[in-house]
């Protein structure tokens, strides 16, 4: 969460006997006991249109767990993330999209970073689709470059 070590290890004591460590692909992450022993199935393809300063975004760390070394210029403003409105695929930032009202249309542009998967175009699509009936307008969706400003 970005806190402070000592806080972080007051946090962690206080749930000593409720915490696992686990492997995450070398990793080495915590888990409530009670959430370790359970299966999560992974859901592949699974597309999110994430909004300016997403808790998401903004809570991960490490940052190279969730945007590829390759890309880090692209959606890390002066170090930080969540200035900029981010395309996430499978928990990973994968591109970038804006979104703009035409009365009651919304125009959503997104820029994916790598070619999309039959599967991961047809989230993409749900996803623009939910942020119509969300604002209650008609979406359409496009793909192309995003000129992607920061937010402040």
């Amino acid at each position: 969460f970005g806190m402070p070590p000592s806080r972080a290890l007051a946090v962690m004591q206080g749930l000593s006997g409720e915490l696992e460590e686990v492997d995450v692909e070398g990793y080495r992450p915590f888990l409530l006991q009670s959430d370790a022993a359970k299966d999560f199935p992974l859901a592949p393809d699974v597309v999110h249109l994430l909004p300016h300063f997403d808790c998401y975004l903004i809570g991960c760390h490490p940052r190279d767990r969730l945007v590829p070394p390759a890309w880090a210029s692209r959606v890390l403003t002066r170090g930080a993330i969540g200035n900029l409105p981010l395309l996430v695929i499978d928990g990973i930032v994968a591109g970038l999209w804006k979104q703009q009202r035409a009365g009651k249309r919304i125009e959503i542009r997104a820029e994916p970073f790598e070619p999309l998967a039959t599967g991961q175009q047809r989230e993409l699509e749900a996803a623009a689709a939910r942020i119509g009936e969300i604002v209650e307008a008609e979406s359409a969706l496009a793909l192309g470059a995003v000129d992607a400003r920061p937010h402040l």
